[in-house]
């Protein structure tokens, strides 16, 4: 299961703070260690995941920890100002499938670099593929 997550920093317009970001976020791990396969989580956190000992750093990293998760972009900027903004978390059987990191400048317009990753996964068959549908988008009433 691959996941994009986005967390927008806080500003006066997105008043979204750190705290209630762990908060909704310590949910998911809960429900990741009840279904199958192996989750990758990956995207912007915004949290400068290279300084482990300021609090929410660490207090995501205690998380992770909890769920025996593991954060794999190696501590170096994958923000044009800096920081280790970006993650790929995955559990930590997953770690070994992991094979190569590379950040590297996005070439776009974006001030966040590019975090390349190397997997040694097997991909499904048509067989294999299940879709799921949440919600009956039919009855919506527009």
């Amino acid at each position: 299961r691959l996941v994009n997550l986005y967390r927008p920093p806080y500003t006066k317009k997105a008043r979204y703070t750190e705290c209630a970001f762990l908060e909704e976020f310590e949910d998911y791990p809960k429900d990741l260690t009840v279904k199958p396969g192996f989750p990758i989580i990956a995207g912007d956190f915004n949290f400068h995941m290279e300084k482990p000992e300021e609090h929410y750093p660490k207090k995501l990293y205690q998380l992770l920890e909890e769920y025996d998760l593991y954060q794999h972009v190696p501590l170096e900027p994958t923000h044009d100002q800096g920081g280790t903004l970006d993650l790929v978390v995955t559990n930590r059987s997953f770690k070994e499938k992991l094979t190569s990191f590379e950040i590297r400048p996005s070439r776009t317009k974006s001030d966040h670099f590019l975090v390349l990753v190397d997997a040694d996964i097997k991909t499904k068959t048509k067989e294999d593929v299940k879709f799921m549908n949440y919600r009956n988008f039919n009855l919506i009433d527009t």
